[in-house]
């Protein structure tokens, strides 16, 4: 299975999030996403990050 959790497209980019309960756990991106939009990183959220994700807009 091929997916990326979350999306969010702004103005000027286009953010990628994976959504994981164990913050150690590894993150498979998936090779038709990076090779569609290779400068589009893939940022990992966890119990132990996620209020940047909520209150920072530029997390």
């Amino acid at each position: 299975m091929q997916e990326i959790d979350y999306i969010e497209e702004g103005e000027k980019c286009i953010r990628a999030y994976e959504f994981k309960w164990n913050q150690n756990a590894r993150i498979k991106i998936p090779k038709t996403f990076s090779i569609t939009y290779p400068h589009v990183p893939i940022k990992l959220i966890t119990p132990s990050n996620y209020q940047y994700f909520l209150t920072d807009p530029e997390f």
